[in-house]
């Protein structure tokens, strides 16, 4: 009796498939990106914000000056989680005639999103960046 109830045990335990971790919150953290030459005086570094809710994802982040201070101008965008934590943004912004496009990606781990990519700006260039944010607990 024993052993065919520890066999039925083994037998569901390898029949349940395994939860899927949720990824969903808002995740807080940094963006740093390379400055751009004649524009920036400095690399960029400011705060990012994303809400991550069903596998779909939303951010921003607020654009800054060439020396660094905030605009209230902010660069936003969506983009998608998979379940294994890829994660997968699309953004634009603009601000002064310019305007930006933006693409990340990068995974989920732990609670910590790392993210890299690129900023493309119409009147100024590109410049690579990458993005480490914490999920709020």
């Amino acid at each position: 009796m024993r052993a065919a109830m520890f066999a039925a045990a083994i037998g569901l335990a390898l029949a349940s498939p395994a939860a899927a971790e949720s990824f969903d919150g808002t995740y807080a953290g940094t963006i740093s990106c390379e400055s751009i030459v004649g524009v920036s005086q400095r690399p960029l570094r400011g705060s990012f914000k994303m809400t991550i809710n069903a596998a779909a994802a939303r951010y921003e982040r607020e654009i800054q000056t060439g020396q660094g201070q905030p605009t209230g101008v902010f660069e936003r965008g969506s983009g998608s989680v998979t379940p294994a934590g890829v994660v997968t943004l699309t953004g634009a912004a603009q601000i002064g005639g310019s305007n930006a496009t933006a693409n990340y990606n990068g995974t989920i781990t732990g609670g910590v999103a790392r993210l890299t990519g690129i900023q493309k700006w119409t009147k100024s260039g590109d410049r690579k960046c990458s993005i480490e944010a914490r999920v709020a607990r």
